[in-house]
């Protein structure tokens, strides 16, 4: 009886592409149905790509939360997908909002604000707890850009944009 023994080289290029092939093989049975739910999902996704630049939370330092003051609006207020007049409206939010400023500087004339979305609680938002350092807000609420004029900046510390 013959063994044949396999070189370490050669099991080190096999070794990785044995698991890849297996996931491929799962994904060989594809359901139908499940592919036009898929396809569903994605109609009236038309028209021009938008720029948006998240807004980040955390930038007062690990110190403070994420977030500072929880602020009201006056009267209804544009809320756009980035801090420039030319970005398109994303949301306006009507008069009696609660929201909180998170990020930029009145210099700038812009502020970025994390609020509820409709139905949602206003203590959803997670932006009270301390941050270990700067992020962008990825939700479970909703995000956008404000004129300085009706928000306050929140109060500058090191920017969380290098």
């Amino acid at each position: 009886m013959t063994i044949k023994t396999i070189s370490p080289r050669t099991r080190r290029s096999t070794g990785p592409l044995i698991p890849a092939l297996l996931a491929l093989a799962g994904c060989s049975n594809v359901d139908p149905a499940a592919m036009r739910e898929a396809d569903h999902a994605l109609t009236g996704q038309q028209g021009k790509p938008v720029a948006s630049r998240t807004v980040m939370v955390g930038g007062s330092g690990p110190l403070f939360p994420a977030c500072r003051a929880k602020l009201v609006t006056a009267a209804s207020v544009p809320v756009r997908w980035a801090p420039d007049v030319q970005s398109p409206v994303k949301v306006t939010l009507p008069g009696n909002t609660k929201f909180w400023p998170c990020d930029g500087q009145s210099a700038d004339g812009w502020v970025g604000i994390v609020f509820a979305a409709s139905g949602q609680g206003v203590d959803a938002c997670d932006v009270a707890r301390q941050l270990p350092r700067p992020r962008e807000y990825q939700g479970p609420c909703r995000w956008g850009w404000v004129d300085a004029r009706v928000a306050p900046a929140p109060p500058a510390t090191a920017s969380a944009r290098k």
